[in-house]
């Protein structure tokens, strides 16, 4: 498949949904032969699991399940470099995690190569509010070229504004409320403790609470079971 197949500009400008942007991601990352994707705003020097970023991917959730439990966010020379450069950055999964100052390198090596991933590059990208994030396109393909590399930057820099374009609308129908906060409350609306969510979500059994708790206060709800209710009669949950 070639790149230029597509009119993936248009197609980023048009999609309406979270999904049908997903699809759009999908479908350039084939086009350059780097069929993983992830998108996600830079993490704070305090923040240690890359699930609780605001994730847009096709990673295996087993991979970041593993990554975060492995805790390799926190020394992690991509994001390093993320934090000091807004050059695109190409990888060789052996090359960049070399020099891992946790010691940690075999493992995220091997982590990274069990799943397929042995290259890709990343892409420094920010909003007009000045919000910085980032997109990786991933697989084990060759190396881009400088064409291709500008190509995706460009791409790269839509798909983030797009992103936060769609959740922005979404928000604004859904009380403002997160991604973690809105699978929280239809695990719950499940019959799901919180300690069962937080096992099925990665998360810790403190963080599922905390996202209910936020969730209850922005439905200007008493507690996690008239949350719940008010959800399931708005439709944010089904």
């Amino acid at each position: 498949m070639k790149a230029d197949q597509f009119d993936f500009t248009k197609q980023i400008h048009e999609a309406r949904t979270e999904y049908e942007l997903l699809e759009v991601c999908g479908q350039i990352g084939k086009a350059f032969g780097l069929p993983y994707f992830l998108v996600f705003s830079l993490p704070g020097e305090d923040d240690n699991r890359l699930s609780d970023l605001d994730l847009v991917s096709n990673w295996p959730e087993f991979l970041i399940e593993q990554y975060d439990n492995n805790g390799l966010l926190q020394h992690s020379p991509i994001i390093s470099y993320l934090r000091s450069s807004t050059e695109p950055l190409l990888f060789e999964i052996d090359k960049i995690n070399r020099d891992r100052a946790d010691g940690k390198a075999n493992l995220a090596i091997e982590l990274f190569k069990s799943h397929g991933i042995h290259n890709g590059a990343y892409f420094s990208v920010h909003l007009a509010n000045g919000r910085l994030g980032a997109v990786n396109f991933s697989g084990s393909g060759s190396q881009l070229d400088h064409q291709q590399l500008v190509e995706l930057n460009y791409l790269a820099n839509l798909l983030y504004s797009k992103i936060h374009e769609i959740r922005k609308s979404d928000d604004e129908l859904n009380f403002g409320l997160k991604k973690n906060e809105v699978n929280c409350l239809k695990w719950t609306s499940q019959g799901k403790t919180s300690w069962e969510i937080a096992s099925i979500m990665g998360l810790s059994e403190h963080t599922v609470n905390h996202y209910l708790t936020s969730a209850a206060q922005k439905l200007d709800t008493s507690n996690r079971t008239h949350a719940v209710s008010k959800a399931l009669r708005l439709k944010i949950i089904t």
